[in-house]
Order: structure tokens, then sequence, then C-alpha cells
């Protein structure tokens, strides 16, 4: 198989899927559409729910808790390894929110 296409071979043995696999946009607009309000539903609670002194922190937590669950939810869909596209989903999110919360620190909010 590596003699006739060894770019072929090496794409679906390390990843799983052939350079001729298609997407499907309508379906990544639909978990996008889906998965955005779904995901704000844990963090929203905890802001309109906790006590001042513990909302940042508290969000925080909703935050990665909701990472986690859309990240899972995403790979599990998607037939990707679920503990990598939850861990991927998390690093990225919390990366996000670490760069937002310091570009609202440095502007004074």
């Amino acid at each position: 198989m590596m003699d006739q296409d060894a770019l072929g071979t090496t794409v679906r043995e390390r990843h799983g899927f052939t350079l001729h696999h298609e997407v499907s946009a309508m379906g990544a607009a639909v978990a996008s559409m889906l998965s955005f309000p779904l995901g704000s539903v844990l963090p929203m609670l905890s802001i309109w729910l906790l006590l001042p002194k513990w909302r940042i922190q508290g969000t925080a937590i909703a935050v990665v808790m909701a990472l986690a669950i859309t990240g899972y939810t995403a790979a599990q869909f998607s037939g990707v390894d679920r503990w990598k596209g939850t861990l991927r989903n998390v690093v990225a999110g919390m990366f996000t929110m670490l760069v937002t919360f310091l570009i609202g620190r440095l502007m004074g909010r």
C-alpha cells in the first residue's frame, strides 16, 4: 500500500480518514449553532446565581465544565477520540478565556 499511495495510507492509518473524505458544511453549521447556546448555560447560571465574591472563580469552573461537555459531545458525534477532543476543547477554551481576562484587566475592567 505504501508503494502505491504513501500519503493516503499514512493519513488513513494515523488519523482515521481518507484524503477524499468530505465533510458536511451544513453539519458543522448545525453543530456550532447548537453548541454555543447549550455550552453557555452553565457559565450564565454561575454568573446569575453566585455571590459577587465567588463569581469569577465559579464562572471559570463552569466554563471548564461546559468546555469539557461540548468537547466530549463533539468528539462523540464526529467519531474521534473522546479524550483528545475533550482535552483539546478545554485547553483551547481555557487559553482563550485567560487571554480575554488579561486583556480586560489591562483595560481596567
